[in-house]
């Protein structure tokens, strides 16, 4: 399923006189995390861009004695068009997850920005239709109830997970590529994650390997479900629970991040430095054994250890580290291009 148009890159695409005057017809609004910026059944009398920040749609049931989130939107998405354009009320609210910064058009200078930018009215209408066109085709999450969902390309996955553990809620995260194919699902019980899958990848290094990618272009949706969607085994539990899980998975991100390009260079070669293998941490001697078996007869690439593995590439480049510390192992210093 390809992103929904973003308005970020639609507005930084346009000729600078364009752009000014946008800028001269809207309000740039800064607002803090829990405030609300619309309410369901309120006057829709404006729409708003992301500029930066995270926001929450939520519906209420009638008489508001229940609400649940049906949409996370962040950085480039548009909002409360549909009010605006068929001047009904707010079918929804809208509040504030974390500091957003907006760019706020009013009724009247929408409407007449899309005379003036007729670039803009194709915008919009790409973005409309590609909603419809997710509501209407996506027969797999019509089947289930999907509690909400939402964008990966601008989207934090630490957000959704603390979001779904906050609320104790119980049912599967399913992650789809940009292609609309399943590639990842996480299971929560009670707002804690217990069976995990993100690629070939299973259980805690699943976590791992979903929290240091570099981009996920896709979607996400969770479903509330009593049981796993699909087939599970005991590979896929999770043991690591609540925040201790969300620390170490934001700690691993972090430490990914500020690496040197070089040292995520998935084709350099690891090879055996010492006939004997000693190792005396408890929390990572199950992953270094595993490599040190693979790269017992030939020396492996990290990519190709990763595809042979259950482990994720943070804790691949780890033990690699610690392997070269206890001067066990060497890794080449550049890829061999046809090797990986």
């Amino acid at each position: 399923m390809k992103p929904l148009p973003n308005f970020l890159a639609f507005y930084n695409a346009l000729p600078p006189e364009k752009r000014r005057l946008i800028d001269r017809h809207t309000e740039m609004v800064d607002r803090k995390k829990g405030e609300v910026i619309f309410e369901q059944g309120s006057l829709a009398d404006a729409v708003y861009a992301i500029e930066k920040g995270v926001v929450e749609v939520v519906l209420q049931a009638e008489g508001g004695s229940s609400q649940r989130s049906v949409a996370y939107l962040s950085s480039g998405d548009i909002f409360g068009e549909m009010g605006v354009i068929t001047e009904r009320p707010r079918i929804s609210t809208v509040r504030i997850c974390e500091d957003v910064h907006l760019r706020r058009f009013s009724r009247e200078w929408f409407f007449k920005l899309m005379e003036a930018i007729p670039s803009f009215g194709i915008f919009l209408a790409s973005n409309l239709a590609e909603r419809l066109y997710r509501f209407t085709s996506n027969h797999y999450y019509m089947s289930y109830s999907v509690d909400f969902s939402g964008n990966l390309e601008n989207f934090d996955l630490l957000i959704i997970f603390q979001t779904l553990q906050s609320s104790g809620r119980t049912g599967e995260l399913i992650l789809t590529n940009a292609s609309n194919d399943l590639i990842g699902r996480f299971f929560f019980v009670n707002g804690n994650v217990e069976q995990g899958r993100y690629l070939h990848l299973h259980g805690v290094e699943a976590i791992w390997q979903v929290f240091v990618e570099d981009k996920l272009d896709g979607s996400f949706a969770f479903q509330a479900a009593d049981e796993p969607l699909a087939v599970t085994d005991d590979r896929e539990r999770i043991w690591l629970q609540g925040m201790d899980l969300l620390m170490q998975a934001a700690s691993k991100r972090d430490t990914y991040q500020i690496l040197a390009p070089s040292s995520k260079d998935l084709g350099r070669e690891l090879s055996r430095q010492s006939d004997q293998f000693t190792w005396n941490d408890p929390e990572t001697e199950t992953a270094a054994t595993t490599i040190w078996q693979h790269i017992q007869k030939r020396p492996q690439t990290l990519g190709t250890l990763w595809r042979l593995c259950n482990l994720s590439v943070a804790t691949i480049i780890e033990v690699t580290r610690l392997m070269r510390e206890k001067n066990l192992a060497t890794l080449s210093k550049e890829s061999d291009p046809t090797q990986n």
